[in-house]
């Protein structure tokens, strides 16, 4: 894309490329992303392109757009087999569809976390209630974390005292907890005791440079509006070769067993132009620098953020490993606020309050009885973002 190369991250790149308002304070792009004006720009051209000759657009145009798509992400993500991915609507569709497909049998175990995201919690505790003689399990991380090996070895001694786990449900970047979770070791795991794989990346496409046929997972789902700059409703769900043919679109439709491509292209007469810009998105993330010069802005912003607020707040970061941080999100501890119980009630009120009043964005959170600030930060962002935040955070001790 023209003009992009030597653009200023920080307020430049935000005033020039990005809605966002011009004083609100926006460290929750890990939430529901941003999308860019030229990605915006480029979605509007094909919804009047589609409203021009719908007849024609989804009997032939969308299958060209979709292929282009596919065949850009899977380059960037490195899936060889572009039949082995699909487009979905977000990280919890690609699940649910992966979960509701597969067959079980009287005693399997479902096995997820007590940090696994809820949405896929609550998928994975309903997939063992509906399924008979299935069951439902969570492994308790706790912290202290000292070492990755510290999350190997509770897999590892799980899967030796329970053969009967079918599928672990791995998150890459845990959330709201951001911990960067040692995903390829649990894999290989998972792989020595028979037990398949699917790994939640919704925050993983453009925060960590994938190579997913590497990884090595059964089954993988990555949001690309999060971190890619795609538009809402945009994500991937990758099958392994062995398993595209157990695999079904929730919604049965014209193709049913035809294979995945064809399941999930036509699946009724839905939105697809948030898919047709992930090539768009891709292009502007290369544009402004890509891998290199994004991860080296947030990753040292973030740090240096999270450093100023845990010195105003006199507070400290959740116990983990540096090297299972994410990399553009981080969890500080809120200090004791007036009014602010240690619950996911009444942070969320503080979460509300300030988004209402103040026009400030973050995730606060209650979890393993403390309370938190979840940061995430994009190259629109600026130190005084953090500010703002930890002043008004301040204010309220």
């Amino acid at each position: 894309m023209e003009g992009l190369e030597k653009i200023e991250f920080g307020s430049a790149i935000k005033d020039q490329e990005f809605f966002l308002r011009e004083k609100c304070v926006h460290l929750n792009h890990g939430s529901y992303g941003a999308v860019p004006r030229r990605v915006y720009e480029y979605r509007l051209k094909l919804q009047n392109e589609l409203e021009e000759h719908p007849e024609l657009w989804f009997r032939r145009n969308i299958r060209q757009y979709w292929a282009d798509s596919k065949a850009a992400i899977c380059k960037f993500v490195n899936i060889k087999d572009t039949d082995c991915m699909v487009f979905v609507e977000n990280a919890t569709t690609g699940t649910n569809a992966v979960l509701k497909s597969l067959k079980f049998l009287k005693g399997d175990i479902i096995l997820g976390t007590n940090l696994t995201y809820q949405a896929v919690k609550n998928l994975v505790q309903y997939v063992g209630e509906t399924r008979e003689g299935v069951e439902s399990r969570f492994l308790k991380i706790t912290l202290p974390i000292k070492t990755k090996d510290d999350i190997i070895n509770l897999y590892r001694d799980y899967l030796k005292n329970n053969k009967n786990v079918k599928i672990a449900v791995i998150d890459y970047i845990t959330s709201p907890s951001a911990i960067l979770m040692p995903v390829k070791e649990i894999i290989e795991v998972c792989r020595q005791h028979g037990v398949l794989t699917l790994i939640d990346g919704a925050h993983s496409p453009g925060q960590i440079e994938l190579n997913l046929d590497e990884l090595g997972a059964d089954f993988f789902v990555g949001n690309l509006h999060k971190w890619l700059f795609a538009p809402r409703g945009c994500a991937i769900l990758y099958v392994a070769k062995q398993h595209t043919d157990k695999i079904h679109a929730l919604n049965s439709s014209w193709h049913l067993y035809e294979g995945l491509n064809a399941e999930f292209i036509d699946n009724g007469t839905k939105d697809h132009t948030p898919f047709f810009c992930a090539e768009a998105s891709l292009n502007f993330f290369k544009s402004i620098g890509g891998f290199e010069k994004v991860y080296g802005y947030n990753k040292k912003l973030i740090r240096e953020g999270s450093e100023y607020l845990m010195k105003l707040w006199g507070t400290d970061k959740q116990d983990i490993p540096e090297t299972m941080e994410a990399p553009f999100m981080i969890n500080v501890q809120l200090p004791r606020l007036k009014g602010v119980e240690v619950s996911g009630e009444s942070t969320m009120k503080l979460q509300l309050d300030l988004l209402e009043n103040q026009d400030i964005t973050s995730v606060f959170i209650t979890y393993l009885g403390v309370n938190y600030c979840r940061l995430s930060c994009q190259v629109y962002n600026t130190m005084d973002d953090f500010i703002k935040l930890g002043q008004a955070v301040k204010k309220l001790m």
